[in-house]
């Protein structure tokens, strides 16, 4: 990985940043196609293994072979067999050959009404099972895809979020504030203001949803939280909580570009260049301080997570090179 530091201009105050792709250590997994029974098609059965697989991925704590890649390895390795993989030793088997940490599979069934769903995790290294994930579902089979995040988030060591149920849908507040209303986290004590980026399918190239949307500006507030000693709020763009100060700390960001390119194996990856403009209160007419990365999204099939994948890259780079600025120190210092 090559770092770039196009330019740097202090007066006033403003900076530029031309920052490269980082890495993080992650484990490596495979998710096996789901084993379908009883009144489950091999068809169903694939598509919630592939959404199993993206829930995995959102988790941010592991790497997630994709199934396409997988079999193209398998097929060059001659090891062709992988839906008959049942047993510890060929999982290991399996796990060497592919080349990952640990190896996903399970099964998916129906039960009277109920839908079952049993999923577990082996260590490629020792052999042994390291997690179970087990759960019955009432209703139809749409609503199985709605408890995918909580076994992902369970598989990978992560609290599980609450799921909805056939039996008990999700209840909306009367009346919910924007913040709450938009999925949007709000700090009590927040001194520093973050206003959501709306991403739109002309700048990320598909028809994104609102929680990917959300997910994507949280990566920022991610990082943004790590650098800053004050509370770092997302809240959604011209529209700051009451809690809001006129010398609070206002960031905007701006989209520049956005594109995909081809990668290895067929793969896309995803390259973006966001601008971080501070300000000085609600009316401040013009920013104190302002950052610019470039950042390249690690290579993936799937549009949404090249996209996310990206915003996670700027989101690394902004603990990691804007902490150490002297703007962000400053910053620091005030808010004490």
């Amino acid at each position: 990985m090559s770092l770039c530091f196009k330019s740097i201009w202090l007066v006033p105050a403003i900076a530029a940043f031309c920052f490269a792709e980082t890495a993080t250590q992650k484990e490596s997994i495979a998710v096996l196609s789901l084993k379908n029974t009883s009144g489950v098609s091999e068809g169903e059965a694939e598509v919630i293994s592939d959404r199993l697989r993206n829930e995995l991925f959102k988790t941010g704590k592991v790497e997630v072979m994709e199934r396409e890649q997988m079999q193209e390895v398998l097929k060059e390795q001659g090891f062709q067999q992988s839906g008959a993989c049942s047993d510890k030793g060929c999982m290991v088997e399996l796990g060497n050959v592919l080349g990952v940490q640990n190896i996903i599979t399970g099964s998916i069934g129906k039960l009277g009404s109920m839908f079952l769903i049993n999923v577990r995790a082996v260590s490629v290294r020792t052999g042994k099972i390291t997690k179970v994930v087990s759960q019955d579902i009432k209703g139809s089979i749409e609503t199985l895809v709605h408890v995918l995040p909580s076994i992902a988030a369970r598989l990978v060591g992560l609290e599980p979020v609450a799921s909805p149920s056939a039996k008990n849908p999700p209840q909306q507040p009367s009346n919910p504030s924007p913040a709450k209303h938009a999925g949007i986290p709000v700090t009590p004590d927040a001194k520093i203001f973050l206003e959501v980026l709306p991403l739109t399918k002309s700048q990320v190239l598909y028809d994104i949803s609102h929680d990917e949307m959300i997910e994507a500006n949280k990566k920022i507030l991610e990082g943004l939280q790590e650098i800053f000693n004050a509370g770092v709020s997302l809240c959604p763009k011209n529209k700051l909580p009451s809690i809001a100060k006129q010398t609070a700390l206002i960031i905007r960001m701006e989209l520049e570009s956005y594109k995909t390119e081809e990668a290895r194996l067929s793969q896309r990856k995803a390259i973006i260049v966001l601008r971080l403009d501070f300000y000085r209160g609600i009316s401040g007419a013009k920013p104190v301080f302002s950052a610019r990365f470039k950042e390249t999204g690690e290579r993936h099939w799937d549009a949404d997570n090249q996209m996310v994948y990206a915003f996670e890259a700027v989101g690394e780079a902004i603990e990691d090179k804007l902490g150490r600025h002297s703007f962000t120190r400053q910053i620091n210092k005030q808010v004490r």
